[in-house]
C-alpha cells in the first residue's frame, strides 16, 4: 500500500510539474507575441496564449491559439501630437479685413454685410475642407493599422503553425 502511495503521488507531481511547465511555456510565447507586435508598431495590452497539454495527443506541446489584446489606439505606430501623422497642414493666407468706421446713429455702408458673408462663406469652406482632410487622414491611418494589424496576425499564424483563425485580436 505504501508502494501505490508513493506512485501515486510521484505521477501527481510529475503532472504538476508538466503542468507548471507548460503555463512558463505559454508565458515565453505570449512574450514573443508581444515583441513580433512591437516589431510590427502595434502596442498589445495583454497576450494569451494556449498550448496543447494533453500527453496522449500527437500535437502535445504545440500552440493551439493565440490571443491578443490591443492597447487603446492599438497600432498607431506614430504618437500624435501637434503634426497629425507627421503631416504638415497647408495654411491658408489670411485676408484682409477693412474696418469702417461706423458713427452711432448711422447705417453701414452696402456690401459690408454681404462682404463679412463672404468671408464666413470662405471661413466655413475652409472649415469643411479641414475636416474632409483630417476624416480623410483617419481613413487612411485606420486602413493603415488594420493592414498592420492583419499582417501581424498572419505572421504569428506562419510562425507558429496556426490555422487561420487561431489568432484574435481584439482592440
Amino acid at each position: 500500500m505504501d508502494h501505490e502511495e508513493l506512485n501515486t503521488r510521484v505521477l501527481g507531481i510529475e503532472k504538476e510539474r508538466q503542468e507548471q511547465i507548460l503555463k512558463i511555456y505559454e508565458n515565453d510565447v505570449a512574450g514573443h507575441v508581444t515583441v513580433m507586435a512591437g516589431e510590427e508598431g502595434i502596442q498589445v495590452e495583454n497576450a494569451q496564449v494556449e498550448i496543447n497539454g494533453d500527453p496522449e495527443s500527437t500535437g502535445y506541446g504545440k500552440v493551439v491559439s493565440v490571443k491578443v489584446k490591443l492597447q487603446s489606439g492599438g497600432a498607431t505606430g506614430k504618437q500624435e501630437g501637434l503634426w497629425k501623422n507627421d503631416e504638415v497642414k497647408e495654411v491658408q493666407p489670411v485676408q484682409n479685413i477693412e474696418v469702417q468706421s461706423v458713427q452711432i446713429g448711422q447705417e453701414p455702408e452696402t456690401g459690408v454685410k454681404n462682404h463679412s458673408e463672404e468671408i464666413s462663406g470662405k471661413a466655413l469652406e475652409s472649415t469643411l475642407q479641414d475636416q474632409r482632410a483630417e476624416e480623410d487622414i483617419s481613413r487612411s491611418a485606420s486602413g493603415e493599422n488594420n493592414n498592420r494589424i492583419l499582417e501581424f496576425q498572419r505572421k504569428v499564424e506562419q510562425y507558429y503553425g496556426l490555422e487561420s483563425g487561431a489568432v484574435e485580436i481584439q482592440s
